[in-house]
């Protein structure tokens, strides 16, 4: 007959298969893995809401960039109507009356050639006056008037609008206009130069 095993080994020999100190140890194992899971998530959870946070800023940038690029182009495109408007508005007058002499004198001179070239000169010098005035206002509508170089170029570019405007082939100032020309180019640059330096702030 068999004698039971239990009956064989001594309660003092019985080994406990699981001791406090495992417990433990597998208590403070579960505990760390519960900490890593958790870090691991709210790091994930931050990095998408950065992410997040990031292309929102992103997108906040570009929809300002846009409004501001389609704010320029607005401003330029009314700044070169009125300038349009005032050129037409202010030549119409002029071209109106001269018209109706420059006809009488074409049919007094019975269309001889000269009459003919001449009347195309001055219509091609008109055509430039024209096109000065609409520079002129459009300088006019683009500068500061209140910077002070700006205001130099504008009295400058005025300056160069009479000469222009007021004289005839006999009393040509050649060599004002050419210095005058010169001066523009000068403060031109310098604004364009200082605006440039305050762009790149």
């Amino acid at each position: 007959m068999a004698i039971p095993i239990e009956k064989v080994l001594s309660q003092d020999m019985v080994v406990k298969i699981v001791s406090d100190t495992d417990l433990f140890s597998i208590g403070s194992l579960f505990i760390t893995a519960l900490v890593v899971i958790a870090t691991t998530y709210l790091t994930i959870k931050n990095f998408k809401t950065s992410m997040t946070s990031h292309q929102k800023t992103e997108m906040m940038k570009i929809k300002l960039h846009e409004k501001v690029k389609n704010r320029q182009q607005w401003i330029e495109s009314v700044r070169s109507t009125v300038s349009e408007f005032c050129a037409v508005s202010t030549t119409m007058a002029e071209i109106s009356l001269s018209l109706d002499k420059r006809i009488s004198v074409l049919k007094s001179l019975e269309q001889n050639a000269m009459a003919l070239e001449a009347l195309q000169m001055t219509e091609k010098f008109d055509a430039q006056l024209s096109r000065a005035l609409v520079l002129k206002n459009s300088l006019h509508l683009l500068l500061d008037p209140d910077a002070q170089e700006a205001q130099e170029v504008l009295e400058e570019i005025d300056s160069i609008y009479r000469i222009i405007s007021d004289s005839s082939s006999d009393n040509y100032p050649k060599e004002e206009l050419y210095s005058r020309v010169s001066r523009v180019i000068e403060l031109t640059q310098f604004v364009v130069k200082s605006e440039w330096a305050a762009l790149n702030l």
